[in-house]
């Protein structure tokens, strides 16, 4: 599993010109899978995200959380973050997991759980399966 994380003051998705989310402050993260990973590398990069301290306290020191802060979380599907480069002019995409099973994977394991306290940010996640063309907006990144 491959997360780009961009924290944010705003961030939305577009699909096909219609906006499907859109949060405040908090962490825009791309996600990409591939077929190796299993519901305990999601669970461990779940709670390692939502735990990272990159708020600035009153000091202005980054020591806060997401939690600490109110943050949200989007979510990206992004199969290109396992787009191999290295022979040819054309990106290979052949270690990305296939999209259903990426969007398996948000939803069973890191996201629609059952009851939030079990989800390791909370309430405030709106997640996105992003097929076939979305468009991450994230217009003002701190």
């Amino acid at each position: 599993m491959r997360v780009v994380l961009q924290r944010v003051t705003e961030a939305s998705v577009t699909i096909d010109g219609h906006e499907v989310g859109r949060i405040g402050a908090g962490y825009c993260l791309l996600v990409g899978f591939t077929e190796g990973d299993t519901p305990q590398d999601v669970g461990w990069m779940a709670a390692k995200v939502s735990g990272l301290r990159l708020f600035a306290d009153q000091d202005g020191k980054m020591n806060l959380a997401l939690a600490d802060v109110g943050g949200a979380v989007l979510v990206v599907s992004q199969f290109t973050l396992y787009g191999d480069v290295r022979k040819g002019r054309r990106p290979s995409f052949i270690s990305a997991a296939r999209p259903e099973d990426s969007d398996r994977r948000i939803r069973d394991t890191l996201f629609l759980q059952p009851r939030p306290e079990r989800t390791p940010f909370g309430p405030a996640l709106i997640s996105r399966l992003c097929r076939p063309v979305c468009r991450p907006l994230l217009p003002n990144c701190l």
